[in-house]
């Protein structure tokens, strides 16, 4: 009878066995870390991608931070300019405003002139002038009381005079003598229609009997704010 050892077979085997085992570990090992080494390279691109979002991002905002102090610079340079355009439009206005004012206040005691197509020099004078003096509330022309039918007559400046002008801190005071309480109204009316008085009033009216015209007159008292920054200035300055 013949016998055969199978231990070396077995050992053999066994030892095929665990070379395999550890050729598959190996193997698993090997996947396991080339997975982790690609999830990290992901993650190691992501976070590469981040930063450099991160760094665009912060030179971005770097930009409008500089970009918004150029603009408050400029914005405050255009406001001194603003500044300084509208001294500049005040002193103008207070230049030629209290020439202006007077040519005003004589304008507004003219008589009114024959009707005709051109304005003479010694009054007002067309009728597209006194049309437009007449829809402000000025009697430039004469009118039928709607009531009783009686022509309204054109008022007369002669029948008023100026005697003083007082301008104290941004308001003027004109003091005179009228024939009639009427003439003063009137007076007042036209010159609250002008840009020079925004606030015209009629402080006081007293009667008395004045010896020189040997006739009753009226002492009166007009008072207003007084704005010298003619409306195209004023124009000039709001649009910059």
């Amino acid at each position: 009878m013949i016998r055969i050892n199978l231990l070396p077979v077995r050992e053999r085997r066994k030892r095929r066995a665990g070379v395999q085992l550890v050729v598959i570990g190996a193997a698993l090992l090997i996947g396991q870390l080339y997975g982790l080494q690609m999830v990290h390279n992901e993650k190691a691109d992501r976070v590469a991608n981040m930063r450099k979002q991160l760094s665009q991002t912060t030179s971005l905002n770097n930009q409008l931070e500089d970009l918004k102090s150029k603009a408050l610079k400029a914005k405050g340079k255009l406001n001194k300019v603003k500044d300084k355009l509208k001294s500049y439009t005040m002193l103008e206005a207070y230049r030629s405003g209290p020439a202006n004012m007077l040519l005003f206040l004589s304008y507004a005691m003219k008589m009114r002139a024959a009707d005709n197509t051109t304005a003479p020099k010694d009054g007002i004078g067309s009728k597209m002038e006194k049309n437009a003096l007449a829809n402000a509330g000025w009697r430039v022309i004469r009118k039928e009381d709607p009531e009783t039918n009686a022509e309204i007559p054109e008022w007369n400046p002669n029948q008023i005079w100026i005697k003083e002008l007082t301008q104290k801190e941004g308001a003027l005071v004109i003091q005179g003598i009228a024939i009639d309480h009427e003439s003063v109204a009137e007076f007042s009316r036209r010159l609250s229609t002008g840009p020079f008085f925004p606030e015209m009033k009629q402080v006081q009216q007293r009667e008395y009997l004045d010896q020189r015209l040997a006739r009753k007159t009226i002492e009166y008292r007009l008072e207003s704010k007084i704005d010298y920054e003619m409306p195209e200035l004023a124009g000039k300055s709001n649009t910059n």
